[in-house]
């Protein structure tokens, strides 16, 4: 009998250890999708903002495509109660994603924000939370971290890394900036 108890404890053991190299693998696409840019042209980096927002279910409410910003609508997340019909103690937890295409030519550095909401039936408007406040729903750092990886995984054979493009565009050493 003691056999088949160490065959679950080493499974659970393997199991254990394959759930933290999933979640190391998916910390450095993270890592690596905060830190890349994009060596493409304008509306191909505009399409693949577009697709990756599409493909989270988010829909805009504004598309500055001279400017390089689009903001979603605010997206449910969570409900508690049936806050739609005015029950006493419900509410809604809501969030928004902007995101900005930085940059005036290639490459392209995408940046990703976010803002998350409270709504209950006696707000006129939603309650938006301090991005960063202890009182923020824990979720929307992984919302924030999913969209950059869905740029990254559609713009991958685009990406080089934001720091190597800083260092090319800055003047030579003894250049005068004007």
């Amino acid at each position: 009998m003691k056999k088949p108890i160490a065959v679950v404890r080493l499974a659970a053991s393997l199991l254990g250890t394959l759930a933290l190299a999933a979640c190391g693998a998916s910390a450095t696409r993270v890592e690596k999708a905060r830190a890349s840019a994009y060596q493409a042209d304008y509306p191909l980096v505009w399409n693949a903002v577009l697709a990756a927002l599409e493909s989270e279910g988010y829909r805009l409410a504004v598309q500055d495509l001279d400017h390089g910003r689009m903001v979603t609508r605010w997206h449910l997340v969570e409900s508690h109660g049936d806050a739609l019909h005015g029950q006493d103690g419900a509410s809604v937890l809501m969030f928004r994603a902007v995101v900005q295409i930085q940059g005036k030519q290639p490459p392209y550095k995408i940046s990703v924000d976010a803002e998350a909401a409270s709504w209950r039936p006696i707000f006129v408007v939603p309650l938006v939370f301090e991005h960063g406040s202890d009182d923020e729903p824990d979720w929307v750092e992984g919302r924030i971290n999913r969209l950059y990886v869905e740029v990254l995984d559609q713009l991958e054979a685009y990406a080089v890394p934001a720091g190597a493009v800083q260092a090319l565009k800055r003047p030579p050493p003894g250049h005068a900036r004007h």
